[in-house]
């Protein structure tokens, strides 16, 4: 598995995704085409969350640190959990392949341990 790092990330243009049933989550965001690791995929659009974002926490609000939280607005937002992710989303809004995906597979990010701890305490699996 070829596996990137953030000095190796370089843009690619005309990268292709879209979303269709995830046997993860509902739905999932799915490339179109092969994408090279280190390639920038796209840059995720985000605004700050409103103050009932963060209390409910809901689906789509991004951690990057407890100062940092953002509530996606774009297509990146169906990007689901994987404990073996393939994607990374940089707090300067850049997401990049981290390994080699294959057409057709779906794009996943890890989400944080915070996350998987309270998606076990609520008894709901994570992959």
């Amino acid at each position: 598995m070829k596996l990137c790092s953030r000095s190796q990330v370089k843009l690619v243009k005309n990268i292709r995704v879209y979303t269709a049933e995830s046997k993860i989550h509902l739905i999932g965001l799915f490339s179109a085409h092969d994408i090279e690791a280190g390639s920038i995929i796209g840059c995720f659009h985000s605004s700050p969350p409103s103050n009932k974002q963060i209390l409910e926490d809901g689906p789509y609000l991004i951690h990057f640190d407890e100062e940092d939280k953002r509530y996606m607005t774009c297509g990146f937002r169906y990007i689901n959990h994987s404990e073996n992710p393939n994607v990374i989303l940089y707090d300067d809004s850049t997401v990049v392949a981290l390994r080699d995906i294959r057409e057709g597979e779906e794009l996943t990010s890890e989400y944080g341990q915070e996350w998987v701890d309270q998606q076990r305490l609520l008894g709901i699996p994570v992959y």
